[in-house]
């Protein structure tokens, strides 16, 4: 059998005991887990309420006026907002701004 010559680049080097090798798989799994849980977390906050349906919105148009109200479902495209117990309809070219807020 041939023996490696002395300026092999492994010389020196030691085999893999079976502690290094069960810590460098428990590395990995809990690298997989760090990543699972930070994915997890991340769908966690950013999932709709159900509560946002009825959220506030402050909508202006291009000249300036603007409303404030919850957001209803437009009866023939562009926006609707339900203010003061009256709907107001804005057609998609003249909104400026949508914003959310936390009350009117």
């Amino acid at each position: 059998m041939r023996r490696p010559s002395s300026s092999a680049p492994w010389r020196g080097a030691v085999p893999a005991d079976r502690e290094s090798t069960g810590r460098l798989r428990a590395g990995i799994a809990l690298t997989f887990t760090a990543v699972a849980a930070v994915a997890l977390s991340a769908s966690a906050g950013w999932w709709p309420t159900p509560h946002a349906a009825s959220s506030l919105v402050e909508a202006r148009d291009t000249a300036g006026r603007t409303w404030c109200g919850r957001q209803v479902e437009p009866a023939g495209g562009g926006l609707s907002l339900e203010t003061s117990g009256r709907t107001v309809s804005l057609p998609p070219a003249v909104v400026a701004e949508l914003r959310p807020v936390t009350g009117c």
